[in-house]
């Protein structure tokens, strides 16, 4: 049914959907911006496959044949269309280098292609090339990362400030409610909503644009860490629950604090697991360089199998990898398929890098390359994206150390500046209201309205009910932002946000609850009298 009502708007509109094309270009930009983050990282996984595929005494055809299977790799599209024009148009390798050079729009790219068209037509072997290759996309990496966790310190610092300034404009449209009630609040504080969503909406891009991408999870169909298991399951059960939970609670009137702390805490295991996932990958990632240095170094010096030479490994090295090594020795130990059994060691370590680089080392040694050079390889090229993710840290540490602490001091300031016009407004309304009805018995005529003008006056008619809202809806966006940006920051999963939602979350909700009472003690009537002495 829905294939011919498709088929009917293609026939009526020349073959093509209503605003197909400008959804293909909206697609196409997309993709491009995810792959350009990404593409200096894929470019020396790609050179280092190809380095090794030519170690392995691999031929031009066979090179970039394999290459344009590795669809994992964002370059390996321009690879697929030089294999295209080869076979399909009789190109040769050169004359197809040479046009899709032309037509790639990321300048890493184009001018790796350029480079190795220009090696070929000179008559340089593959081999020589990408040594030499290898070294230059490792700086041209590093460079780039390093270039990028400068534009973060920057951003971040950027960021914070774009931040406050949304939180300053929010304060003020709030005391301007206070001070003159305009005949639509509601239309004041949409405006306020718009302001905030669209500085916190251009925070975010700019941080995803600026800041390297650090996909560091494998997602295998078949199997996966324990910690990424347990998240899995959890997440169909909590995430329904939880978002249940908050709708529930705010149809009934449950004071926002609650709210906020009760959605924190049943986000919570999911933040401890992701938290530990997250740590295990990035500690297995740094044992894996010396772990495949090692092994390719025994099966090329003694001329033994992958299985023999993992039986004499050094695993105390190794705490993190020790027990999935183990595990994989056991089962090839009982006969079990070598393939499958890597497969799954691969799936529960949970980690690209490993998956990515131990593919590259098997694939290429099972084509009978020196294991000891392609060891060496792949272990230098691991190392190096291993050691700016350390650099990452650091940067990412910094501003995630500042954000929280900014984010709980926004929202304090706000919550109270919001709980001080509450409390002022109710206090003096009661006043007010005493002091009309004394002055009506004493003289029969009302004269506190003309003491309701100027200062005091402004209180009176306070929108309680409909600024209390504001206030959490306001900080509830600025959570969410705090949250992607912080994961952009930081990098790895999507599941390391769920640490970012649960602190901001339960960080705001005692905030919600600690502020009342304390404003209520300064400035309620009772405690301005206690202050200050007597109220005339």
């Amino acid at each position: 049914m829905f294939e011919d009502v498709v088929e009917r708007l293609r026939e009526s509109n020349e073959g093509k959907l209503p605003f197909e094309d400008l959804f293909q270009k909206i697609y196409k930009r997309i993709t491009r911006v995810f792959d350009d983050r990404r593409m200096a990282s894929d470019i020396l996984l790609m050179v280092t496959y190809m380095d090794s595929l030519a170690i392995a005494k691999a031929t031009r055809p066979e090179i970039f044949a394999s290459t344009a299977e590795k669809k994992e790799y964002a370059p390996a599209k321009a690879i697929k269309k030089i294999e295209f024009f080869v076979k399909r148009f009789g190109y040769s390798y050169v004359q197809a280098i040479t046009i899709v050079a032309e037509r790639v729009e990321n300048a890493i790219l184009k001018t790796l292609l350029q480079r190795f068209g220009n090696a070929m037509e000179s008559g340089v072997p593959d081999i020589d090339f990408l040594n030499g290759e290898l070294s230059s996309s490792m700086e041209i990496f590093r460079n780039n990362q390093e270039a990028g966790y400068e534009l973060l310190k920057k951003w971040a610092d950027a960021y914070i400030a774009m931040l406050l300034s949304s939180v300053v404009i929010a304060i003020t449209l709030m005391i301007s409610v206070a001070i003159y009630t305009p005949g639509s609040v509601e239309e004041t504080l949409r405006i306020t909503y718009i302001i905030v969503i669209l500085i916190s909406a251009f925070g975010i891009g700019t941080m995803f644009q600026t800041v390297p991408t650090d996909d560091r999870v494998y997602k295998s169909e078949d199997w996966s860490s324990k910690e990424q298991a347990m998240i899995k399951k959890l997440e169909k059960i909590i995430i329904p629950v939880t978002i249940i939970a908050w709708l529930v609670t705010w149809a009934i009137g449950v004071p926002a604090g609650v709210v906020f702390i009760l959605v924190g805490i049943m986000l919570a295991p999911l933040a401890i697991l992701a938290y530990i996932d997250n740590s295990n990958v990035i500690a297995r990632d740094e044992e894996f360089p010396n772990f495949i240095r090692g092994i390719g170094a025994m099966m090329g010096g003694k001329s033994i199998t992958m299985s023999q030479a993992l039986a004499q490994v050094d695993k105390k090295s190794m705490p993190t990898l020790s027990p999935l090594l183990l595990s994989v020795y056991s089962k090839l130990n009982l006969g079990l398929d070598e393939e499958l059994s890597w497969k799954r060691f691969i799936g529960e370590c949970g980690s690209n890098f490993i998956y990515k680089y131990f593919s590259i080392f098997r694939d290429t040694a099972k084509m009978g390359g020196d294991a000891k050079k392609i060891g060496t390889v792949v272990a230098d090229s691991m190392l190096e994206q291993v050691l700016m993710r350390k650099r990452r840290e650091l940067a990412s540490m910094g501003f995630v150390v500042l954000l929280i602490p900014m984010h709980a001091a926004m929202s304090a300031i706000f919550i109270a500046l919001y709980e001080i016009l509450s409390t002022l407004s109710q206090s003096i309304t009661a006043v007010m209201t005493s002091f009309e009805a004394a002055s009506q018995a004493a003289s029969g005529d009302v004269i506190g309205g003309a003491m309701g003008g100027g200062m005091i006056g402004m209180f009176i008619d306070f929108p309680e009910a409909l600024i209390g809202a504001y206030v959490v809806q306001i900080l509830v966006i600025i959570c969410f932002s705090n949250v992607i940006v912080g994961q952009l920051a930081v990098g790895g999963d999507r599941t390391i946000a769920y640490p970012f939602i649960a602190i901001m979350f339960v960080i705001t909700g005692m905030l919600f609850l600690v502020i009342p009472p304390v404003v209520d003690i300064f400035f309620s009537m009772e405690g301005l009298v206690s202050t200050g002495g007597t109220i005339i």
